[in-house]
């Protein structure tokens, strides 16, 4: 661990009170090599993802860093401690101060998503942590994590999903296009090509779409890139192809219609 990239904070837990240094990379020190259509970013040396989460080594309460990790409701206190058990199951006798590596974040993870739901975090914010987890997995120098980002990526598309069904705002600066255009991201990983090019298009057509013109950009050219794989393939099993300039405007559904 080098000074440099890292430095520390003392830090008191908001769930049991007792003080623990806090470890975080300093943003002088993330260099991005490139970055995947779903955002996930790839960094030249210290990955800043592996220190994302903040963990009390006494209670094991897990949370995001800094402000959201002292962000802590009297009535959530109580339902964590109560919780200590399962929670210290989880962690178990893995020490997540000081230098960490990829497991060890991806630890400080699956704890920081027993703390969230129990606190019974919005769709959103779940998804985020499932999202960060995968691209953990895709990140591992020499692979071997694929199977792990598959079932993280689809819980991610599943709390997603369920968010623009159910979750009222909430979404951050990217907004309800920017996850919907993620949702077509996620889609594409898990190779559902008619998903994404549908979500595509529902980014394209979207009511937002003067809120965040960059993302119908990136969804513009997503859109023909995937269209133009989902057609070799389709072309490879003698389907009929799509050949249209323009993404098809979605129909929405109206209340009864069959799913």
């Amino acid at each position: 661990m080098t000074v440099e990239a890292i430095w520390s904070k003392d830090v008191e837990c908001p769930v049991c009170g007792s003080n623990f240094t806090a470890y975080n990379v300093r943003r002088t020190a993330v260099s991005v090599s490139k970055k995947d259509p779903d955002f996930c970013c790839h960094y030249e040396g210290i990955n800043p993802l592996y220190y994302m989460i903040w963990v009390c080594p006494l209670c094991r309460y897990a949370a995001l860093r800094r402000d959201e990790f002292t962000n802590v409701k009297d009535t959530e206190r109580g339902i964590i401690l109560e919780a200590g058990d399962k929670l210290r199951a989880v962690a178990g006798d893995r020490v997540f101060d000081g230098e960490r590596d990829l497991e060890t974040a991806l630890e400080a993870f699956k704890l920081a998503v027993e703390c969230y739901t129990i606190r019974n975090a919005n769709l959103s914010k779940m998804a985020g942590l499932y999202l960060n987890m995968a691209w953990l997995c895709r990140t591992k120098e020499g692979g071997g994590l694929e199977e792990q980002e598959k079932e993280y990526t689809q819980k991610t598309l599943d709390f997603y999903n369920d968010a623009l069904q159910n979750q009222a705002g909430g979404f951050g600066e990217m907004g309800e296009i920017g996850i919907q255009y993620l949702v077509g991201e996620l889609n594409y990983n898990l190779g559902n090509h008619k998903d994404a090019i549908q979500c595509y298009a529902a980014v394209i057509y979207s009511n937002e779409k003067d809120f965040r013109p960059d993302i119908v950009n990136m969804a513009r050219e997503r859109w023909q890139d995937v269209k133009e794989e989902w057609n070799k393939i389709k072309k490879e099993r003698g389907e009929p192809i799509d050949d249209n300039d323009e993404p098809a405007k979605p129909v929405k559904e109206e209340p009864g219609d069959a799913s």
